[in-house]
């Protein structure tokens, strides 16, 4: 640009080949746009067209004559540029050009690229200038392009080595081979240092047997003719890497003569690795899939025709897949499955799987298959929902539980007639024995002598004995035949408890232990049971204190909690129990061990029957007992309670604070 001081000249004197000159090395094609600018340097005056201002939008009032005004439009630190190029021209005495561009300031506040071009026109004899000559282009449209090119450029640059894609070209006439950057880094060669590389060198990076025998045979075919290729194939870097890589590329012929060949080289080292992992883990699937034992079956989930089964659906069914892919699961099940097969299809859908459940399927053949089927939803790769299916084929073991249920059964019936028959046979032979029983009484109040006394003692212990086992064997074949009958009406737990210490009073006098009831304080008057069977549980926990007591006490606990209902206990200082004979003793015709039985006797059969009367009240029994110290046996029924007769307060029984037994 100008350096100083411009003055406005209508027209040039100067010959125009320095103009036409400075165009021409310009390869200016529209030279009506370009304005022109001429320096006296003796005179220290600057004249310049209409076209420089016009450019500029400016009139010669706006932008007159001077340094100051050139100034005003261009970027300074471009204007100090400007000046620095001419003074290296002016040092080289013109033989390097003085060319620039700077930037300008359009009246429209636009900025314009101006391309300057000056010359030394005229020299003195000491060789200072005297005449300087310049033309001024607007080349804003071109730097703008190239601008955007170089943007381009490097966007590529950046996708290329994001996306490892580098570029290549082969001249065969020429025996050129250039590579792209990235080319380079693929096969791990410093790009400042690299060495050249010829097209022997770049196949040599393949490596050696198929990807080197594949890419000679490539190159060979391209050079005979037009030819496109894409490979993937493995190169050894220079840094001994072994990488997988996708190799591309095409041949250009004319007049039957290769022009060049150009193409693609990407790294796709670790989607390759990925992708050879995934087949061999498909190929694990797939070979588990289909030996395995379970049937299984992939199906539409909006059609339920099936895509694929494996050799155990195919053994289970007898469908091929060819013959099974024109049918669907409805097609092969029974009708009476509709219902619960749209269950389970909702399930799918709310939960993403079902099962298992029970059906059946039928047969190519047409019988039916016992199956039990467990199934999930997934995806496929296209988005389509899939249906997998678990079949597992239960035939035989559905056919092993009906032997089983089928041999339950006759168990239960046999059970039951032996129940049966037991309960008819105790009933006739109590009814004799209490007729023995009673005339041996009757005959015990005659005169008779004391050794016949002693007989007759004996005939009534025996039958007493006889008379107790056979009403356990009767109660128990009743429990057992589910002939047991509860009854429910009010009754007095207190009074139960004295009954029962009343029945035993005399066998704990003789053993001369001490027998009492404890009442709890919220425990009520009447409650509504079977006062009959609770009865019979508190005897049986009685007598065994009794009767397992040597020295001490007996007593009998009456409590009443909500909701638990109504608790019967009985403790005692007796022999005791051992911890692992506690379950034993629950289990008909078992007793602690065999002494016992052989020192005390006993049928075994008591706590058995309470057990299963406890149970069929709805209550539990407990036991805590410590050999040698004693035990205390509990019955806990939930009963309801129904307050106080409707008697006088004054006959309301009183709790027994203690009761001896001597």
């Amino acid at each position: 640009g100008p350096p100083s001081n411009f003055q406005q000249i209508g027209s040039s004197k100067e010959p125009p080949s320095v103009r036409d000159e400075l165009l021409r090395a310009e390869n200016a094609e529209r030279t009506d746009t370009v304005g022109s600018w001429k320096w006296n340097v003796v005179k220290d005056t600057q004249t310049f067209d209409k076209n420089y201002r016009t450019m500029l939008g400016y009139t010669e009032e706006e932008l007159p004559d001077g340094l100051r005004a050139w100034q005003k439009v261009v970027f300074r630190e471009d204007a100090i540029q400007a000046l620095l190029d001419f003074e290296t021209h002016l040092a080289s005495k013109g033989t390097l050009p003085c060319v620039n561009i700077c930037r300008y300031r359009h009246k429209t506040g636009k900025t314009l690229y101006i391309k300057s071009r000056a010359k030394v026109t005229k020299w003195s004899d000491d060789g200072k200038p005297l005449i300087v000559e310049g033309i001024h282009m607007d080349v804003t449209t071109e730097h703008e392009a190239h601008r955007e090119l170089e943007r381009l450029r490097l966007i590529l640059e950046q996708t290329n080595r994001t996306a490892k894609v580098g570029g290549w070209q082969y001249t065969p006439e020429a025996n050129e081979l250039i590579w792209t950057k990235t080319t380079y880094n693929i096969h791990e060669i410093d790009t400042e240092n690299s060495p050249t590389i010829d097209i022997a060198r770049a196949i040599s990076f393949y490596k050696e047997g198929s990807s080197r025998e594949r890419i000679e045979e490539i190159f060979k075919s391209a050079l005979a003719g037009p030819f496109s290729y894409n490979e993937e194939l493995q190169i050894i870097t220079a840094k001994g890497n072994e990488r997988w890589i996708r190799a591309q590329g095409i041949s250009e012929f004319k007049n039957g003569k290769c022009l060049r060949m150009y193409g693609s080289f990407q790294d796709i080292h670790e989607n390759k690795i990925a992708d050879l992992r995934l087949k061999t883990e498909e190929a694990k699937f797939r070979e588990l899939y289909e030996s395995s034992p379970v049937a299984i079956c992939k199906n539409c989930f909006k059609t339920g025709r099936f895509l694929d089964i494996n050799h155990a659906a195919h053994l289970l069914l007898g469908y091929s897949i060819d013959e099974l892919r024109t049918r669907d699961y409805q097609d092969i099940t029974p009708e009476e499955y509709a219902d619960a097969d749209k269950i389970q299809n909702e399930i799918l859908v709310s939960r993403g799987r079902f099962g298992p459940f029970e059906k059946e399927y039928f047969r190519k053949d047409g019988s039916r298959c016992e199956v039990q089927v467990t199934g999930f939803y997934v995806e496929s790769e296209d988005g389509e929902p899939i249906t997998w299916a678990l079949i597992q084929d239960i035939g035989e073991r559905k056919k092993t539980e009906r032997s089983i249920l089928e041999a339950m059964k006759a168990a239960e019936k046999a059970n039951y007639a032996k129940s049966a028959f037991l309960a008819a046979m105790s009933h006739e032979i109590r009814t004799p024995l209490n007729g023995i029983i009673g005339s041996t009484e009757l005959l015990s109040e005659t005169d008779i002598d004391e050794s016949q006394q002693a007989l007759i003692q004996m005939i009534l212990n025996s039958g007493d004995v006889l008379l107790s086992t056979i009403s356990d064997v009767l109660d128990y074949s009743k429990i057992e035949a589910g002939q047991m009958q509860l009854e429910e009406s009010p009754f007095s737990p207190l009074e139960v408890a004295e009954q029962v210490l009343d029945i035993m009073t005399p066998k704990a006098r003789a053993a001369g232990i001490e027998m009492g009831v404890s009442l709890g304080k919220n425990c009520p008057e009447m409650l509504l049971g079977d006062a009959v069977r609770i009865r019979q549980i508190l005897i049986n926990f009685v007598g065994n204190a009794v009767k397992f007591t040597h020295e001490g006490y007996v007593e009998v606990g009456i409590d009443y909690r909500e909701p638990e209902g109504l608790k019967l206990s009985e403790k005692d200082s007796g022999i005791g129990i051992c911890e692992e004979k506690i379950k034993e003793i629950f289990k008909p015709f078992t007793q602690a061990d065999l002494s016992t039985t052989r020192k005390y006797g006993g049928s075994g059969l008591g706590l058995a029957i309470c057990k299963s009367l406890a149970n069929l009240m709805g209550g539990k029994i407990q036991i805590e007992s410590v050999e040698g110290e004693g035990s205390i046996f509990s019955l806990s029924i939930p009963l309801k309670s129904i307050g106080y007769p409707k008697t006088d307060q004054s006959s309301k029984p009183k709790p027994l604070a203690h009761r001896k037994g001597l």
